[in-house]
Parts: C-alpha cells; structure tokens; sequence
C-alpha cells in the first residue's frame, strides 16, 4: 500500500492541516471549504483486512509512508507493522554506486568495444533461437567515449564529493543522472550548479509555505507585528 497516510485522508493536499491557525480565525476569504472525502476506506475495515475475520493467510504487507507521525498507533503496533524502516536521503555512498549503476559498462560492451559498427553490412536471417533482436543503427550508449572500469571508479568518486551527504533524495540524483546519459564528466562538471538551484527551489517552496495569514479586520496594528516577526527570523 503506497501512501498508507493518504488513504483516509479529506483533501487532495496532505500537506494542509486540519486545524485552522490562529492567523486565519476571523477572516472569511482566507478559510477554505472542506474539500470532499477522496476514500471510502476506515481505519477499522483497514485492521481487519490486516488481522481480522476477512484477513488473509501466507501473504506480506508492504505499506508506504511520507508522514509516519500521522499514522494511529493501532496500525503500526506489533502483528500489523512489525518491521519499520526508514528511508533516508542519499549518503555519498549511495550517490557513488549510483553513478556506477549509470556508466559502469557491462561485459558485453567490454568486449564489443573494439569492434566498429558497420552499417552497410547486411542483416543476419532470422532465427528463431537467436536470444537478442536485430538493432540496425546506433544505440545511444554507442554515441559516448568508452569508460574503464577504473576511470568509472574514479569518476564516481569525484561524483560522491561533490553531491552533499543527506541532503538529495535518491530518485532526484537519478533524474538529475538522466539528463547526462551520454556524458559523464558534465554530470560531475554541472552538479555544483544543479545543487544551488535545488537549494533556492527548496528554500523558496518552503517560504511560501510558512507565509503568515492577516486577519482584514484586525488592521495596521497586526500587520506591524507580523512585520517584525518576519524581520526577527
């Protein structure tokens, strides 16, 4: 189950708190209607189909999480959630085996790397016991220089230094590592520039997130006070 914390959830954004701040009490146009249930599902149908009379035998639950706080304690206690693990960002470590992942060539490549592609030649017949397609071109990996083992190693390592420890989920380097596919050494070249644009991102995502809410009828008087708020933090 995927986003276990957003099956009983009452809005389309889980980010938004149930309650209302002391900022918004009183003013009307900065209230929100109640957005309209998104699941039929209740937290005692979910624990009986985990561990009641319509629970099923031989089988492993794998349940997903990004607010594991918001989770009852009836659903994480031992017999329903035995094993909880967390997910951190990705170390050095991580971000090193994934740049090998992206670059380490394969053995067949190894060994095909010497032989020239010659597009004149003509195709083999086909065989019914041939365990590969026919590819008439280019692949796109065969566009790049061939990487050594050793080279990759190393490239990696330059990789890791420069990607901060615990601060990247794993599947941002990775997208980040689709855009240069074809070009190792300007995945580590750009990699200080892709890291301060995602710090700006973030840090303008989570300002606007923590955006004060004025009450109209509470006048200038409030609104010097949140200005000095703003000017203390």
């Amino acid at each position: 189950m995927e986003d276990i914390d957003a099956a009983f959830s009452q809005t389309m954004n889980r980010e938004e708190d149930n309650e209302t701040s002391p900022a918004q009490v009183g003013n009307q146009e900065n209230r929100r209607k109640p957005a309209l249930s998104t699941s039929r599902i209740t937290l005692s149908g979910l624990l009986n189909a985990l561990d009641g009379v319509g629970a099923q035998e031989g089988r492993i639950l794998f349940a997903t999480t990004n607010k594991y706080s918001a989770l009852d304690p009836a659903l994480c206690r031992p017999g329903r959630m035995d094993i909880h693990v967390e997910f951190k960002l990705a170390s050095k470590y991580q971000a090193r085996e994934l740049y090998r992942c992206f670059y380490f060539p394969s053995v067949e490549e190894e060994g095909d790397s010497a032989k020239p592609v010659d597009e004149k030649a003509p195709l083999p017949e086909k065989n019914s016991s041939s365990p590969k397609p026919v590819v008439n071109g280019h692949s796109h990996r065969s566009r790049t220089r061939k990487l050594l083992p050793t080279e990759v190693d190393v490239l990696a390592a330059q990789f890791a230094d420069v990607i901060p420890e615990r601060e990247f989920s794993m599947a941002s380097l990775q997208g980040y590592l689709m855009t240069f596919k074809i070009r190792p050494e300007e995945a580590i070249k750009d990699a200080p520039a892709w890291i301060e644009k995602e710090r700006a991102e973030k840090l303008k995502h989570d300002k606007a997130a923590h955006i004060p809410v004025v009450p109209a009828s509470d006048g200038a008087s409030v609104d010097q006070s949140v200005k000095e708020d703003v000017e203390k933090k």
